[in-house]
């Protein structure tokens, strides 16, 4: 056998493991997320950025996950227009927050709030990274998790 042999196994093994997790890192997170769908009827996406800064003014560029917001959306062809905090497309009945003062009489504030904590933890960073990727935004429903490509400049 030869090393190109070798190597193209371990590689397609490697492969094959690395999607066997990202499924069940999903399933997981999915199962954390299914505790706030069932405490908040009037929420039918949350989604959040997350990229590595192109340029940090000469610090090192890391990882980062930005804060989540929380929407009563339910079009998935409209998600693109949640952007910080603020919905810029034409349905009046759609709100969406960043915050948990404002707009928390559509959801619960309190585990709005744990749900963020969980995202913003040290030790899902990697996670979220592994699971979505780089330069994106992730989405979460109660069906599941997608992510579109994020520009952030």
């Amino acid at each position: 056998m030869s090393i190109t042999q070798i190597s193209e196994e371990f590689i397609d093994s490697y492969n094959k493991i690395y999607e066997e997790l990202k499924q069940k890192g999903q399933e997981n997170l999915k199962e954390v997320f299914k505790i706030f769908w069932e405490a908040n009827p009037n929420v039918n996406v949350v989604c959040w950025s997350q990229y590595t800064p192109y340029y940090m003014d000469g610090e090192k560029c890391v990882f980062r996950i930005n804060d989540i917001m929380i929407s009563n959306l339910n079009d998935k062809s409209q998600f693109n227009l949640l952007n910080w905090g603020e919905y810029d497309g034409d349905d009046e009945s759609v709100w969406v927050t960043d915050s948990w003062g404002e707009k928390s009489s559509y959801f619960d504030a309190a585990m709005a709030n744990q749900l963020d904590n969980f995202i913003h933890s040290s030790a899902m960073e990697e996670i979220l990274n592994s699971l979505f990727g780089d330069h994106c935004i992730v989405f979460a429903t109660r069906e599941g998790f997608y992510s579109e490509q994020y520009d952030h400049d």
